[in-house]
């Protein structure tokens, strides 16, 4: 079986208390719990600033052996100015990321929409030349201008993946450059994050388009992530769920798996869930 990992893009998320968290949950006991139901988390957090050493220490210490996190890389960096010194700025990302030690997975590099080929090529040339060896690297574009040959011919050469995304920006299937494959199902923002923690939209057609596509794939990858956005549908964990349903896999009960896993002293807790 190919290795594959289905998770969310970020845990900490209050309007999940009650609906996936436990009631009561306290922000500090997010990640341990996530990490308990599912073995695979999108940082959307890094986007906003790099965080200290210190705080990846902790999220590192608060998660199994075989957990895997895969960070975005900060804005500062994909959406500076071309004088900035990006290759000072990707190295001091990635020391701080090294404490997640072998829980590092793929960093995504997210371009916003304005990015375009070829104005930004100069640019894109730049951050692929400062990314160091030792990582694995997906990134995203979102304006179609770069899928053209040249790019991603060079994107294969280096060994950095494209990111499948489906977003108002681009949601097609592209052709795998790569043996791995990094899917984001992001959605739109028509969804307000007030009513997260419930299914609001219905995607099971694109969840089934997307879950057919990776299965009809894994004689030529080695492995996939998959990270859904609460905007995808309202409830990442949920749509995790449909996602491996239709991948074939068992889905998962994380009113189980918290009710098994919390200590005697702690059984009160659940008691409103009764």
């Amino acid at each position: 079986m190919k290795f594959g990992k289905i998770g969310c893009s970020g845990w900490s998320y209050k309007q999940w208390v009650g609906a996936f968290y436990p009631p009561s949950t306290r922000p500090g006991d997010y990640l341990r719990l996530y990490s308990k139901v599912f073995d695979a988390v999108e940082i959307d957090s890094t986007f906003y600033g790099i965080p200290s050493i210190e705080t990846v220490k902790k999220w590192y210490k608060a998660t199994p052996e075989d957990f895997t996190f895969c960070p975005k890389f900060p804005q500062e960096i994909t959406h500076a100015d071309i004088g900035v010194n990006l290759e000072t700025m990707i190295r001091k990302f990635l020391s701080v990321m090294d404490h997640l030690e072998k829980k590092l997975g793929p960093l995504l590099i997210q371009f916003p929409s304005s990015f375009k080929y070829p104005f930004g090529s100069e640019k894109l040339r730049k951050i692929l030349n400062s990314l160091p060896g030792g990582y694995r690297f997906a990134l995203e574009f979102r304006d179609t201008s770069w899928f053209n040959n040249s790019i991603m011919s060079d994107l294969k050469s280096r060994g950095v993946v494209v990111a499948w995304s489906d977003g108002p920006f681009v949601s097609d299937q592209l052709q795998i450059e790569s043996d791995s494959i990094y899917l984001r199902l992001v959605g739109d923002r028509s969804i307000k994050e007030s009513d997260f923690g419930k299914v609001r939209i219905d995607q099971h057609e694109r969840i089934d388009a997307w879950a057919k596509r990776i299965s009809e794939s894994l004689e030529e990858i080695n492995d996939y992530v998959v990270f859904v956005n609460n905007h995808f549908e309202g409830f990442s964990p949920a749509t995790v769920n449909a996602f491996r349903s239709a991948m074939g896999m068992a889905t998962v009960d994380w009113n189980a798996i918290f009710k098994e896993s919390v200590s005697d002293a702690k059984g009160s807790l659940f008691s409103s869930w009764e």
